[in-house]
């Protein structure tokens, strides 16, 4: 095998894991399926922490769990890791709005 070979490989089957994963949760989600989801999510993130629609799918779920402050933080942290993340901007800014933070909804 040609050098460098094995670590594009590898780096192409982590991205399939990845995005395996991530399709996996996202199905849960759509399931209700809100433990199994995060797990899958974290596992998914653990390959690509900065996956931002891993990311907004795990603070959706928080949200969802009654724990607003760790979606709120992986909302920004989804919009960090993609500008574009239109999903995240918007769920952060209802987030803070439904929680009368409104200084911070507004930006």
């Amino acid at each position: 095998m040609p050098a460098g070979t094995s670590s594009v490989a590898s780096a192409a089957v982590s991205e399939q894991k990845q995005s395996s994963l991530l399709s996996q949760g996202e199905d849960a989600i759509e399931r209700g399926k809100m433990d199994e989801a995060a797990r899958l999510l974290n596992a998914a993130l653990a390959l690509e922490p900065k996956n931002a629609r891993a990311l907004y799918d795990r603070g959706y779920i928080e949200e969802r769990t009654q724990q607003p402050d760790l979606a709120a933080a992986d909302f920004q942290k989804a919009i960090d890791a993609n500008p574009n993340q239109y999903e995240a901007h918007a769920a952060l800014g209802r987030l803070e709005a439904s929680q009368e933070k409104f200084d911070a909804a507004r930006q």
